[in-house]
């Protein structure tokens, strides 16, 4: 999701809604739950779920292979569980 967008949300039974922080400033409440790492939230952020769960998350810039990387990983890892391997 864009960290900016104004649509609100409902994830895990709650809704959240964009916050504005001055004219045409503002952030989503459920972009900076998410990308929030130890208490702190930078951009850009990159946040991977699979369903509600998150699987990863960075807080600095990634590089399409960087991106392309953890997505083979995350995606082996899933397939492995999924089979109960």
């Amino acid at each position: 999701m864009d960290a900016e967008s104004k649509e609100n949300l409902v994830y895990k039974g709650k809704r959240y809604v964009y916050e504005a922080t001055g004219i045409d400033e503002g952030k989503h409440q459920l972009a900076m739950k998410l990308a929030k790492i130890d208490g702190t939230v930078s951009f850009p952020s990159t946040v991977i779920m699979i369903g509600n769960n998150v699987v990863y998350k960075n807080n600095s810039f990634m590089s399409k292979k960087e991106v392309m990387k953890i997505l083979t990983n995350v995606s082996e890892t899933y397939k492995s569980n999924q089979l109960g391997m």
